[in-house]
């Protein structure tokens, strides 16, 4: 089976479950959709994603879409999006978020969509970068504009998975580069990426994109891991 053939079979079958999608059905099927751990967006202005990086970065507003639970459907998706070669499933799921978070006025003001980058080399052996498939899939349902070259990363640094919160702040320091700050100067962007774990990789990369002058910066992810989620050095939150 060709990979263009193997894409085509998997894009048909819900990628967390693997059963064959009906009719409306897009990415994922209408049974583990509802059964996803789906974050309200009741209050953006105060929630631990907004939390964590309100003093750290120009932030205007931040959200993850679904609460990631390691022994739920959550886990699932967001490994198939990583690994399972699915970018155009990755697009899909990018297009659900979007849709749902509409009509709630998350995305008012923004003006561009800035997907988290891989290493080149991490890129290549897994064939996209699901963040940059997850922000397309958003710009799409929005009209928003896709600004995937502003920033590179130019570090393939260590798997952050067995990795401590510091451990993971040191591992991802100095790992992006600031390249084309001219689309983001004096915009309002949103910054995704598809798992919000400890923060320090989103925070690193805003950090960097805040180089550019009058840059506001709100951020989204697919996921919040809950389980493992600080909102300062000494302490740990679930919403």
């Amino acid at each position: 089976m060709t990979a263009a053939v193997l894409a085509l079979f998997l894009s048909k079958r819900c990628a967390i479950c693997g059963r064959r999608l009906h009719a409306g059905e897009r990415a994922v099927c209408t049974h583990c959709y509802e059964s996803l751990s789906r974050v309200r967006p009741a209050d953006y202005a105060d929630n631990p994603v907004e939390r964590l990086f309100r003093l750290r970065l120009p932030l205007v507003r931040a959200w993850s879409f679904l609460n990631y639970l390691p022994e739920g459907r959550e886990r699932m998706l967001v490994f198939t999006l990583k690994y399972g070669g699915r970018a155009e499933t990755a697009v899909e799921v990018g297009r659900l978020m979007g849709e749902a978070l509409l009509p709630t006025g998350f995305f008012e003001g923004i003006t561009a969509v800035v997907p988290v980058p891989l290493a080149p080399g991490r890129e290549r052996r897994r064939g996209y970068n699901q963040s940059e498939r997850l922000a397309r899939g958003i710009a799409l349902a929005t009209g928003l504009k896709l600004e995937a070259g502003v920033v590179r990363r130019t570090v393939e640094n260590p798997s952050q998975t067995r990795l401590r919160y510091e451990e993971r702040r040191e591992n991802v320091a100095d790992i992006f580069t600031l390249h084309d700050d001219g689309p983001i100067e004096n915009r309002h962007i949103l910054l995704v990426d598809d798992i919000l774990t400890t923060g320090a990789t989103l925070l690193s990369c805003g950090r960097e994109l805040s180089k550019a002058r009058g840059v506001r910066i709100s951020i989204l992810t697919l996921a919040l891991a809950t389980h493992h989620f600080p909102v300062s050095d000494g302490g740990m939150v679930t919403p």
